[in-house]
Formats: C-alpha cells, sequence, structure tokens
C-alpha cells in the first residue's frame, strides 16, 4: 500500500536505495546514510520520503520508544587537587538526555567556598555557592535547572587547602 497523496514508490529515493535488500536485513548505518544525504537537500519536496523512512524504521526495529524516564542519580565527586582554585565537571549528561537537578550540597570542603555553575564549555554561570561542608546549594531564583551534554554542571573550588567533595542528585526526564 502507498502513502496517501505520496509520490508514487517507484518515484522513491528510499524505495530505489533499499528496494534490493530484505527489511531485516537493512542495517543502521545504512538508515543514517540515506538520511543524511536527504537531510543534505533540505526538506523541500522530501516530506514523502521522511515518513517512508520513518515507516521502514519503525518496521525494521529501528526506530524505538525513548528510554523510561524518571532514572535517578545521586553524584559524589571529590577533588583532590588539594590547592588553588580546582575545577571540573560534577555531572554531564549522554549526548541526546535531558536532565534536571533534584539538590546539590557539599560534603567536605576544605576551600574557602564551593561553586556550582552551569557550563556550555565556553562560559559558567554561577548557579550557587556555599562556604560550609554538609549544605544544600539553593540555586537564586532559577528552577527548574535541566541539564544536557551541551549545558552542564562544573564545580570550583576557592582557594582550596585539601580535598572538596560536592554532591547533586538528578533525574532524567529525556
Amino acid at each position: 500500500m502507498t502513502l496517501p497523496f505520496a509520490d508514487r514508490p517507484e518515484e522513491s529515493r528510499v524505495y530505489q536505495d533499499l528496494k534490493e535488500l530484505n527489511l531485516t536485513q537493512l542495517t543502521r548505518t545504512q538508515f543514517e546514510a540515506l538520511e543524511s544525504s536527504m537531510k543534505a537537500q533540505g526538506t523541500a519536496g522530501l516530506e514523502d520520503e521522511y515518513r517512508r523512512l520513518v515507516l521502514l524504521k519503525l518496521a525494521s526495529g529501528e526506530l524505538t520508544a525513548p528510554p523510561v524516564t524518571g532514572e535517578m542519580k545521586n553524584i559524589n565527586v571529590t577533588d583532590t587537587t588539594g590547592s588553588g582554585n580546582p575545577t571540573g565537571t560534577l555531572f554531564r549528561p549522554n549526548e541526546g538526555e535531558t536532565w534536571v537537578v533534584c539538590g546539590i550540597a557539599t560534603a567536605g570542603l576544605s576551600a574557602s567556598r564551593a561553586d556550582v555553575l552551569l557550563f556550555d564549555g565556553t562560559v559558567g554561570v554561577k548557579l550557587g555557592q556555599e562556604t560550609s561542608a554538609s549544605l544544600m546549594f539553593e540555586p537564586p531564583g532559577i528552577s527548574p535547572v535541566y541539564l544536557t551534554y551541551d549545558v552542564y554542571l562544573q564545580y570550583q573550588f576557592i582557594s582550596a587547602t585539601g580535598n572538596c567533595t560536592v554532591r547533586c542528585s538528578v533525574m532524567r526526564v529525556r
């Protein structure tokens, strides 16, 4: 059966490129190659081809439902630099994931202060700071705080004199 209001299958690039293959033989690499070449052409006139590609991915099992959200993680990071103003990644999601911050706290603090920042690889925006161990950070009016691979949590300890630990709790939303 053809797609409603679509060009005939004989004129379909998707069908022409894949017609010699059995649906069970199609690999993710083949789908990605076809999709990349279609994306390079933009969307003009390719809506039907994108629909065909999605239907074939569904039928072959290459397109699946997104992962179940709600997974939670508690992260504990100890910086052992011991001096200066050490900085590092507190939590960075995998590509394609989105997480929300549930809480951030200091644990052990041998520094004058601990800062937590939203960081995009170039610029850090301070979410909060604490000057004592075992205190919760309270983001100043920014709630909820979403994290992606491109915008993630970073810590910085100011005037560290020993090991410093910061913790966070995050929940996956996508």
